[in-house]
């Protein structure tokens, strides 16, 4: 089981990355945003699944590196560096909506 953080009040912050060509996994920003939280969610409209992960992250099928999701399918992380979770995709142009919490 995993607890969530217990803090005070912060920002919420979202956004949206679409990732334009397969095997080039991109960063959800490309600026240093430390957050205490992000979820990620897959968009409803990819017609594949896609892959979360480190800068090395890979989504093939023999060779993933990261965690596959599925449209609507999320992710959630504490303590992260929203430039240092990337996402790579099976078909261009799809990608996630993210909401974080900055404190």
């Amino acid at each position: 089981m995993t607890l969530a953080p217990t803090h005070g009040p912060g920002t919420l912050t979202d956004g949206i990355k679409t990732v334009a060509s397969t095997a080039t996994p991109e960063a959800l920003t490309s600026t240093s945003t430390q957050v205490d939280f992000v979820e990620i969610q897959a968009l409803s409209s990819n017609t594949t699944t896609l892959t979360i992960g480190t800068s090395a992250v890979v989504h093939g099928t023999t060779t993933q590196r990261g965690v596959k999701l599925a449209a609507g399918d999320t992710w959630t992380a504490y303590g992260v560096n929203l430039k240092d979770v990337y996402v790579d995709v099976g078909v261009n142009g799809e990608g996630v909506a993210w909401e974080a919490v900055i404190r």
